[in-house]
């Protein structure tokens, strides 16, 4: 089981040295250790984050249970995502709704931790009740929050940090408090530019609106700059250089141009650069995005790029999926959480609303006229909707999303309730999240629809994967007999399919099921499958542990050897969690 380790944790490593910072990171040390709950604010870009990871690196050794550090910069204000976020760094399972706060709370009860929340301000409801319920079940924490508000400001100072802390932005909307209360302008940020639209006629032309003065920025920008920027705003937070070139090469830049581009744009301080899980990421602020947003709709290429966006990670997680039962499992799953947020706006694209949610501080327009109605969401798109969240299995299930994957395989399947292939596969692939969850009614709900839909289509694959899955909602039923027979039936029908890549996946569990019952066959399945998987897979440290497992000293049978072998196969196959370790 996971646990936060006594070392600096995920910690970005910094390139820079900490200049004229260090009597700051002392005091910050000294009020953690007399408070609990510490919040450093300041405008964007004054230091507020970087002062917070020196203070974590510094005191390190003064929490055996670990340091570590949650971005919160992509995170909508919900409490149920601000908590699987935080789970998510941890290592926690996403079960549910309500599941992953008690989850979070039962874990860090005892622990003595720093949690590090950066980028709180526009979240800051949730933080703050999520920082209550933490601290008032872990004695031993503390929780140091960057934010450009405490997490108990007042309306006044979230309307300045929804406006990025740019002073421009925030003189404009004071003069708009002759007329309008605090909460009536938070509301209208809709439509920041709009809102922000006068200011002192004695100002230069470019200090009278805030749209004048990010005009100013986007006219100095070369043509090729300019579209860049406007494309990089269907990201929904952190994006990597590979996801800009597919999603923003086209009519204007290259694939080839966009590296040098990107490049120019970071120092232009348009675009933003940090790091996660050792490589670079690149975001825009709130405001820019916005008004790159603004552009990209202006220019009619909105729903284009959206549904190029869509085709990057719907390629990216099938790509995934497909090598799933071989090398490089570990750094695909690394991505997929790196990719949370873009996977969930991507699956929104053609979903139940037609089109994506708008962007933090972004206005969405109803009029379409000018869109011409071939780049906007079809049917089509509600299919490949569909198929992204059957691609994203093993994110849901293997890396232990299974509140979100619940929550979108809901809603997509009573979105799109066609009989085509892509739902039966979806159906499927939804009754495995509902397994895990132990929702077996459900699952088994949809396995009969799925199977109905295989027959219908005369899809085998279909039909293979649901005789597994009933093997599995069998075992959890403790019906071993009735599960051996599906998982036996599935691996033939697999077979027969000429798809026999999951094989190992039926395996490792038809050999615990034979071991329940005492059969000497058990550790052969189980090496069998360990095989399996060792044929696709070279040269690293975790089949040559497999393979260990699967050849162990001494002979007979027994149901712990069994259950090493087969465990040691699902952790490497992504099936830790699909059978429970028996008594």
């Amino acid at each position: 089981m996971p646990r936060m380790t006594s070392n600096t944790g995920n910690l970005p490593t910094s390139f820079t040295t900490f200049v004229g910072g260090r009597r700051e990171a002392a005091e910050v040390r000294r009020l953690l250790g007399v408070g609990r709950l510490l919040t450093l604010t300041g405008v964007g870009g004054v230091g507020e984050t970087r002062l917070a990871l020196e203070t974590a690196t510094g005191s390190s050794k003064a929490f055996p249970n670990g340091v570590r550090l949650v971005d919160l910069a992509s995170a909508h204000d919900d409490p149920t995502v601000v908590a699987a976020t935080v789970a998510n760094v941890l290592g926690i399972p996403d079960c549910g709704p309500g599941e992953v706060l008690a989850q979070l709370v039962a874990r860090l009860a005892s622990h003595h931790a720093l949690l590090v929340l950066d980028n709180c301000e526009h979240v800051v409801g949730a933080c703050a009740e999520l920082a209550r319920t933490l601290l008032s079940a872990a004695p031993d924490m503390r929780i140091p929050a960057t934010s450009r508000q405490a997490l108990d400001v007042t309306e006044v100072v979230k309307l300045c940090a929804a406006l990025d802390g740019v002073s421009l932005a925030i003189e404009l909307a004071a003069s708009r408090l002759r007329t309008l209360t605090v909460g009536q302008a938070l509301e209208r940020l809709r439509d920041r530019f709009a809102l922000l639209s006068r200011g002192d006629r004695t100002a230069g032309p470019r200090q009278r609106t805030l749209r004048a003065l990010v005009d100013w920025s986007y006219e100095l920008s070369t043509p090729a700059e300019r579209i860049l920027w406007s494309r990089l705003s269907v990201f929904a937070g952190l994006f990597a250089l590979d996801a800009a070139e597919e999603v923003c090469a086209g009519e204007g830049i290259t694939k080839d141009e966009v590296m040098d581009l990107l490049d120019r744009l970071v120092g232009q301080s348009i675009v933003l650069t940090t790091e996660r899980e050792g490589l670079p990421r690149y975001r825009l602020l709130t405001t820019i995005r916005a008004y790159g947003r603004d552009r990209l709709t202006e220019s009619g290429e909105e729903y284009t790029l959206l549904r190029r966006h869509r085709d990057f990670f719907l390629g990216l997680a099938e790509h995934i999926a497909d090598g799933w039962f071989g090398p490089g499992q570990a750094e695909a799953l690394a991505r997929l959480r790196l990719e949370h947020d873009d996977l969930r706006l991507a699956l929104e694209y053609g979903g139940p609303t037609g089109t994506p949610a708008p962007s933090p501080g972004q206005k969405r327009s109803d009029d379409r006229t000018a869109v011409p109605a071939e780049t906007l969401p079809s049917p089509a798109d509600a299919q490949s909707a569909l198929a992204l969240a059957t691609a994203l299995r093993f994110h849901w299930c293997a890396d232990r999303y299974l509140g979100e994957g619940r929550r979108q395989f809901d809603r997509l399947l009573a979105a799109a309730p066609e009989p085509t292939p892509g739902r039966a596969r979806a159906l499927w692939a939804a009754a495995w999240v509902a397994l895990l969850q132990s929702d077996l009614d459900t699952a088994e709900l949809w396995l009969d629809e799925a199977e109905q839909l295989g027959e219908y289509l005369d899809d085998a694959v279909v039909r293979a994967y649901v005789e597994g899955f009933r093997g599995s909602s069998a075992q959890f039923r403790g019906q071993v007999e009735r599960a051996i027979h599906h998982f036996e039936s599935a691996l033939a029908a697999h077979k027969v399919a000429d798809d026999e890549a999951a094989a190992p996946f039926w395996l490792f569990q038809l050999s615990l099921c034979q071991s329940l019952l005492g059969d000497p066959r058990a550790l052969q399945t189980g090496a069998h499958g360990l095989a399996l998987t060792e044929a696709r897979v070279s040269g690293g440290a975790g089949p040559t542990c497999c393979g260990r497992w699967a050849r162990p000293p001494g002979d007979g049978v027994t149901g712990t050897r069994v259950w090493r072998c087969c465990g040691r196969g699902w952790e490497f196959n992504g099936l830790s969690t699909t059978t429970p370790a028996p008594g």
